[in-house]
């Protein structure tokens, strides 16, 4: 019993099926929406939800998303998203984590106490401090020295 192999079985094999192999390939395709798609085909909209997500019938092999291509020094990446300069980066102050400000960052770096003294000072951790010394994060902001 258990994870035999063949136990387990996908698609139009396993006992509770409801779809068929073509009807998931038509959902996949359809661009209506998710309720939509779920009352025309008598399912529930997260199952709708599921299989466009890939979450279910992960033995169809699905369309993979559509590649754009960036062309720098003559070399041909290709990437499958929005290259890096276009990333919305929310970063420092502006985050909504955000524990430091700008400039109290830069204090820390010049601070020669030890990370617990100081995560004590500011109100954060050891590893938060020792992450600002060693520039792994804040790495962008530059001491002005």
């Amino acid at each position: 019993m258990g994870r035999e192999k063949g136990y387990f079985k996908c698609g139009t094999d396993h006992p509770g099926a409801k779809l068929t192999e073509a009807v998931v390939r038509k959902i996949i395709a359809d661009p209506s929406s998710y309720s939509k798609i779920a009352a025309e085909n008598d399912i529930a909209k997260e199952t709708v939800a599921a299989l466009k997500q890939g979450r279910g019938w992960k033995h169809l092999p699905r369309n993979p998303p559509p590649k754009t291509q960036l062309i720098r020094k003559g070399a041909v990446l290709v990437v499958t998203q929005k290259p890096r300069e276009e990333w919305n980066w929310v970063r420092g102050e502006e985050h909504f984590r955000a524990r430091l400000y700008e400039s109290q960052v830069l204090a820390i770096r010049r601070d020669p106490r030890s990370a617990s003294v100081i995560a004590a000072n500011y109100g954060v951790s050891k590893g938060c401090i020792h992450s600002v010394k060693s520039r792994r994060t804040w790495r962008w902001l530059q001491d002005g020295s």
